[in-house]
């Protein structure tokens, strides 16, 4: 099976990113912004600093592997989706949060798909740091 080559992640700003798998690297660029004040990253700017995108429920984060260090990331996310049309409909819609948990199914399902070896995406799981939803007591990558 081929791995996953784009997915799309709402943060709580307000930001829409497209994270695509292109020539053995990940980018990963806000295309779209709907939040109040804009953070570092403007509209068709791409996180700057990797070629690895680590996703984390604080955010994306670009990840140098050459020089294993951190460059840009997003803030925290939302939800994430295979589907652009569904991704805007996310970063419409009213009082969006972290995690939201009205978009956990599709989160579970580009956690999934993503896998343990993508060669570009890492998921990064670990304690507080886990996909965990309200009232949830597993991560949805392991119900």
């Amino acid at each position: 099976m081929s791995p996953l080559n784009f997915f799309f992640a709402v943060t709580a700003s307000g930001s829409l990113y497209e994270v695509v798998y292109t020539n053995d690297r990940a980018v990963a660029r806000k295309i779209c912004f709907q939040g109040g004040k804009e953070n570092n990253v403007g509209v068709g700017d791409q996180l700057n600093g990797g070629d690895i995108v680590i996703v984390t429920p604080n955010g994306l984060y670009a990840y140098s592997s050459e020089k294993r260090q951190l460059g840009g990331n997003s803030t925290a996310i939302v939800a994430l989706f295979l589907d652009a049309e569904a991704a805007k409909a996310c970063l419409e819609s009213q009082d969006i949060q972290p995690l939201d948990p009205r978009w956990h199914r599709e989160t579970e399902m580009v956690l999934a798909t993503i896998g343990d070896d993508h060669p570009v995406f890492t998921i990064f799981i670990a304690g507080e740091h886990s996909f965990q939803y309200p009232n949830d007591t597993a991560s949805p990558t392991t119900e």
